[in-house]
């Protein structure tokens, strides 16, 4: 099976702009037919696509929205914690949540060591959330603005 021109224009037109797939951002920046596969290049890794599941694909794609040009984006650093730490925090998170998911109705330790960890890692999220909303504060008054 070949590209139609409908699709080809489709991939065409994602190139250069970020996209949301299956909750991963993605800058397109390139794309390589391969008999019967489309190959993306992208800034986090190649994503290979059959022609015939092209289309869905395509429709899967979330376009995310970028700042307008007159508008800039300022990150605030929180001293003494680095910005890795947010997405570590959301990973330990994603991963107690499958803990408790998987847990056998019948395993009542694993399940209570599972939901023990889970809290000592939202208590943890719970502060961090709250240094960083102080630290936005502050960068505010600073600036002057409420």
């Amino acid at each position: 099976m070949q590209l139609t021109l409908k699709q080809q224009g489709k991939i065409e037109s994602l190139i250069g702009k970020v996209w949301m797939h299956k909750s991963t951002n993605y800058t397109f920046t390139d794309f390589t037919l391969v008999g019967e596969k489309v190959i993306f290049s992208t800034d986090v890794k190649a994503i290979t696509v059959s022609i015939d599941d092209l289309d869905a694909f395509i429709k899967d794609l979330l376009p995310v929205d970028s700042l307008p040009s007159n508008q800039s984006v300022n990150v605030i650093n929180i001293p003494g914690v680095e910005l890795s730490i947010f997405g570590e925090i959301a990973t330990g998170l994603m991963t107690s949540f499958r803990e408790v998911q998987g847990a056998k109705g019948n395993d009542e330790q694993f399940l209570n060591q599972a939901i023990k960890r889970s809290r000592a890692k939202i208590d943890i999220s719970r502060t961090m959330t709250g240094i960083a909303k102080l630290a936005l504060d502050v960068n505010k008054a600073k600036r002057g603005q409420k």
